[in-house]
């Protein structure tokens, strides 16, 4: 008989500047690496091989969208592009079924690469998360305090649920609005290298924020869809498209009484791109369309759970 076992990972928590965020889904936890140089000398047939630079990959992690308050900061900050306050220290921490914290994967200056919010869907039965990808520049792996990872969360929210949702969109009716595709959020790195250091230092340097897409009822005698496409051709055809004809479009995560708010995500700067209506043949489905805006500027406003 084995005299010892592996401990099994079943929980993972997210501790930003200190304090837990919440718990994750899944995560995934930084590469090391090193470019591989090779050195062919013409003295013998062996080819020499060393290691030059090296470099921590992204990490990643998926949270429920009640997150807490202080990830939401770090996301906004960062869609705000707001320099060195986007910078983040945290660790990964990972507990077994017990709960308590067995590793934690300490990360130092890091900077969120990319984050995504759960599609919405009016026919879902999923919680809503967020998706986080980040790079820090230097990562830690140290042995966990042996503590309850637990202990450090306060009340908790209940999670948003994807099918709990209502939209604004500037002038539109939007009563028959099925889905939502939420916009993805990137934002590109540069490594700041000095010579005598081997982890170097991350500097951003430019981001972007995908599209938002909406699958749309047609609605009673098609008047819905109608009034879609009159704005569309008015953008389109009639060429309004200067700064003050951009809207904006705010999506807001209601409780299960569909009335109650308990957060909202604005998206400023809108303009269609796209707009489509649903192929034609015979089904029991009712009509639909598409209609998909570019974005420019987005602002979080999310109920979160207390933690610390």
């Amino acid at each position: 008989m084995a005299s010892a076992r592996n401990y099994t990972n079943a929980m993972f928590g997210f501790d930003l500047n200190g304090k837990l965020q919440g718990m994750l889904k899944k995560a995934t936890t930084p590469e090391l690496s090193g470019d591989k140089h090779d050195m062919k000398s013409g003295v013998d047939w062996v080819t020499k091989k060393s290691i030059a630079n090296i470099a921590w990959g992204e990490g990643g992690m998926s949270v429920a969208a009640s997150m807490g308050g202080e990830l939401q900061k770090w996301i906004q900050q960062s869609f705000d592009h707001a320099g060195t306050s986007a910078y983040r220290d945290g660790a990964i921490l990972s507990a077994n079924f017990d709960g308590m914290e067995m590793r934690r994967v300490n990360f130092m200056q890091a900077l969120i690469t990319e984050c995504s919010f759960s599609n919405l869907d009016a026919a879902s039965k999923d919680a809503m998360y967020c998706d986080i990808k980040f790079k820090p520049e230097s990562v830690r792996h140290v042995k966990g305090t042996g503590k309850s990872v637990l202990s450090g969360l306060g009340k908790r929210h209940k999670d948003f649920m994807c099918a709990n949702f209502r939209v604004e969109v500037a002038g539109l009716d939007v009563s028959t609005v099925q889905k939502v595709e939420l916009p993805k959020f990137t934002q590109k790195t540069a490594v700041d290298a000095v010579g005598h250091l081997r982890e170097n230092a991350l500097l951003a340097h430019s981001l972007e924020l995908s599209d938002i897409k909406f699958t749309v009822g047609s609605g009673p005698d098609g008047k819905v869809e109608d009034a879609w496409m009159a704005a569309a051709e008015k953008w389109f055809i009639a060429g309004e498209t200067l700064e003050e004809h951009h809207i904006s479009i705010a999506v807001h995560l209601l409780l299960p009484d569909m009335k109650t708010e308990i957060g909202s995500i604005t998206y400023n700067g809108c303009g269609w791109l796209k707009v489509k209506t649903s192929d034609l043949e015979r089904s029991d489905k009712p009509s639909t369309f598409d209609a998909t805006f570019y974005v420019e500027e987005c602002k979080l406003a999310l109920a979160h759970q207390d933690a610390g």
